[in-house]
Formats: structure tokens, C-alpha cells, sequence
């Protein structure tokens, strides 16, 4: 082994010994010194003006502190990153960025690496190779429909950009096991904190600042509940944040391995607050999605064959389309679905395709007219602003993390990046139906998903040596 470089087999890693965290630690130190007392000198002219100068020079001291411990600790950023992400909807938007949480620490995150120079040669999978090809080609199909019409916002560009971040990072960052399993704690501590918000706002306990809205009813059963939610989300996004964490909580009490947490009971009571602020959030598509993702684990851990699986949901499939109009009467029936909105939105879905096929290529582009545009679709919706040419590498993203999840979950020698694998592929495929009526493309969660199969394929790869 050369004098240059450190190795660690186990995980799959090469990083340079001189950017190392521990020998650059001297540098760093005198560089976040050098700036805090700049900053310091910078200030004091500053709070002679007025305490809110002052207050803001405080803030700025404590986060080049905070930055100094996140570069000795890099991986604290990423965790408190996935624990952020349920709150994502306290922010401040601009016409070019939202000021949030994950956003600050998603740049916070990119500082680091760039202060500490770590360079990540053999996470360079297949898998990730592919994935940024296919990402290319999506960003591409964002870049040229700008070359052709104004964009009326830039801030849901920017966003776009930042999603894709989300996902080179989360694929780069989480590089072991016991980090893998420290990034979804936090992030169900973020999603039970905000399945309580939910649960107490809606029983009145306590009085948030969010919407609430009329209460659903199943059958003749009226919920008891007020409609709405904990935090200022879209439904769709509170589902897509809740699937996979309830997806690997289940299979940790399943299998009755300690995925999470040490002791399973917290597991359970966690499922338990989870699939009442579901219930309480009263969204259907989340309901349909939960119940999905439930399915899926069951039948993945029951280790079915992939061909039988396929069969099975074909001929459902083929089942539902043939009794359509009556199984939609008995949806109408069961949860009070408005027949005028069900045939609003098949309008809707509709001239969106007639919109695909007047831009079949490269699509209309995201323009002020998709703001307005009622279609809830979000494959639809990526077809018709992205045409063939950005929704066909979309797709087969999407195909290449399920298999990924699938192969891993079902051939693996290590039964935890098994299980981790199973939970992760049914949440995934839960969001997918969540997906079917939730322009979720640009959800941090979505994309950190995609990212991590990187990760797990990577932790498999070591562990089959």
C-alpha cells in the first residue's frame, strides 16, 4: 500500500491519506480560526449599530463552530440533513431559492467536502455510473425547453438542481452500515415528530398554523378527526415521507431484527403514532400507498419468486381494468370520492397526453402554465413537460433502483442489508403510488432513496467478497 493513500476493504473506500480528516485537522483548524476572528473584528463594528447586527454576528460565530465539528465529524450533517427533511416546509422562499433546513445543510454538506477535499474513487459503481448517464439526460431534457421559451420561475429549476444534489450525495455519503442505520433513525425521529404534530393538531390539543379541512367519512362511518396536517406540507409529500420509514419499522418488527433501534417496542410504538397520523391525515392516495408497501413486505419477505409476483399483479390488474366502473362505484361508496372530481382529473390526465402528443419529443418545458394545470399525475406530468427524450431515463432510473433494492433484498448474503433492502423497496414502491396522484418529482425524499440504492450496492458488493 502506497504512503499516499489509506484503504479500508471492508467498506470499499479510497480516500487520500493528506485530505484525511484527522491530518488536515492542523490546517482546518487555523483557517476556521483566522475566519471566526475576521468575522469577530468585522462585527464588533457592526453590533454598535443595532442588536439584530449583533444577534446575526452570534449566529454566524455559531455556525462556523458548527462547520468546524462537521468537518471533523462529516457525516453529523447528513444525519441532521435526513432528520430536517420532514420540516422542509418551514422555509422562506425567494424568487431564485426556498431558505430551509435541508437546503442549509444540503450546502453546508457541500462545503464540508470541498474543505476536506475527500475524494470517493470506488463508490463509483456500475450502478451509479448508469444513474448519472440517465441523469444527464434528464437534466438536458430540463436545460432545452429553456433554450426555446422564458421560464417564468427559477426557483423550481433551482430546486430541480438541488433534488439531483440530494441524490449524488446520498448515493457518496453513506459508505457503512451502522451509518446507514444512524441516517434513517434520524429521519424517523423527524417523521414521529411530525405524525405527533399531526395527530395533536387535529384533536385540538394544540394549535398550528395549518390548514384544516373538512373530515372524510368510510361508508357510513364519519372520521372523528379534523383533516389536516402538523406541518405546512402537501399531503402527498407527508406520505412520501412516512413510507419508507413505517416500511422499515415493519420489517424490523417482522423479522425481529433491531434495524432501528435496540429495542423493538420502540419500534412498534413508532408504527403505532406513524399509521394513526396516516389515518388522521385522512389522504387517500397515502392510505391506497401504506397499504401497498405493506403488501410488499409481506409478500417479500415471504420470499415469493419475482415471476409469480408479476403474474399475481397482472392479473389483478387485468382484474380491475375489465370491473373498472364497478369497483370505482365501490370506492365512491367506501370513501366518498366525488364522482365530478374523479371525472375532472380523467380530464385533466387527458389533455395532459394531448399535450405529449403535440410535444412528443422534448416535451412544453416548465412554464408558468404547469402552475396552474390540474393534472395530479406525476408521471403524466414528467411526460408532458419533459416529452420521451427526459421521461424514458426517468423511468429507467426508477427501474434500476427497484432492481437494485429487489436483488439485494432477495440475494444477499448479510440479512440486515436484506431486510434494509425489503423496507426500502416497499417504500419505494409505496411513493411510486403515491406518485400517481402527487407531482412529487422534487421531493428531497424521493431522490435520497434513488441515491441510497447506490450505497447498499456498494455495502453488498464488500460483503459478497
Amino acid at each position: 500500500m502506497s504512503n499516499k493513500t489509506f484503504s479500508n476493504e471492508k467498506f470499499g473506500i479510497v480516500v487520500s491519506k493528506n485530505f484525511m480528516l484527522n491530518q488536515s485537522s492542523r490546517g482546518l483548524n487555523t483557517e476556521l480560526l483566522l475566519s471566526i476572528i475576521t468575522a469577530l473584528i468585522a462585527g464588533a463594528f457592526l453590533s454598535f449599530l443595532s442588536i439584530k447586527s449583533f444577534l446575526l454576528l452570534i449566529a454566524f460565530v455559531l455556525s462556523c463552530i458548527f462547520l468546524f465539528y462537521s468537518c471533523k465529524y462529516p457525516q453529523i450533517c447528513f444525519f441532521l440533513f435526513a432528520f430536517s427533511l420532514p420540516f422542509e416546509g418551514y422555509s422562506i422562499k425567494t424568487n431564485f431559492v426556498s431558505i430551509s433546513a435541508p437546503n442549509i445543510l444540503l450546502i453546508t454538506i457541500l462545503i464540508i467536502k470541498f474543505l476536506t477535499r475527500q475524494r470517493i474513487t470506488s463508490a463509483l459503481s456500475p450502478f451509479i455510473k448508469i444513474a448519472l448517464f440517465l441523469l444527464s439526460l434528464i437534466i438536458l431534457a430540463d436545460i432545452i425547453p429553456i433554450l426555446f421559451m422564458p421560464v417564468e420561475n427559477w426557483r423550481h429549476i433551482i430546486t430541480r438542481i438541488g433534488n439531483y444534489l440530494v441524490f449524488i450525495l446520498s448515493a457518496l455519503s453513506v459508505n457503512e452500515y451502522r451509518n446507514l442505520r444512524k441516517t434513517f433513525i434520524f429521519l424517523t425521529i423527524g417523521v414521529v415528530i411530525i405524525s405527533i404534530m399531526t395527530i395533536m393538531h387535529s384533536l385540538s390539543y394544540i394549535s398550528l398554523p395549518v390548514e384544516m379541512h373538512r373530515s372524510r367519512s368510510l361508508g357510513s362511518y364519519s372520521i372523528p378527526f379534523q383533516r389536516t396536517l402538523g406541518v405546512p406540507i402537501d399531503y402527498g409529500l407527508y406520505g412520501m415521507l412516512t413510507l419508507p420509514v413505517l416500511s422499515l419499522l415493519m420489517v424490523s418488527i417482522f423479522s425481529g431484527r433491531k434495524l432501528l433501534f435496540q429495542n423493538n417496542m420502540l419500534s412498534v410504538l413508532f408504527s403505532l403514532v406513524i399509521l394513526f397520523g396516516i389515518f388522521v391525515s385522512q389522504s387517500r392516495s397515502t392510505w391506497l400507498a401504506t397499504l401497498i408497501s405493506m403488501s410488499m413486505i409481506i409478500l417479500l419477505l415471504s420470499k415469493i419468486r419475482i415471476y409469480t409476483f408479476c403474474f399475481a399483479s397482472a392479473l389483478l390488474i387485468g382484474i380491475v381494468y375489465l370491473e373498472r366502473n364497478i369497483i370505482l362505484k365501490f370506492i365512491e361508496t367506501i370513501i366518498n370520492i366525488s364522482p365530478e372530481g374523479v371525472y375532472i382529473r380523467i380530464f385533466m390526465d387527458k389533455l395532459a397526453l394531448d399535450f405529449f402528443n403535440r410535444h412528443l419529443l422534448f416535451g412544453i418545458g416548465y412554464t408558468s402554465l404547469h402552475l396552474y394545470f390540474g393534472v395530479h399525475n406525476n408521471f403524466l406530468y414528467q411526460l408532458m413537460s419533459r416529452g420521451l427524450f427526459g421521461f424514458l431515463p426517468y423511468i429507467g432510473l426508477i427501474i434500476l433502483t427497484l432492481v437494485i433494492y429487489y436483488k439485494i433484498g432477495i440475494k444477499s448474503e448479510s440479512k440486515e442489508l436484506s431486510l434494509y433492502s425489503i423496507g426500502l423497496l416497499s417504500g419505494f414502491i409505496g411513493m411510486l403510488v403515491e406518485l400517481q396522484f402527487f407531482l412529487g418529482f422534487s421531493t428531497k425524499i424521493f431522490w435520497m432513496l434513488i441515491g441510497l440504492a447506490n450505497s447498499l450496492y456498494i455495502m453488498n458488493k464488500n460483503v459478497s467478497k
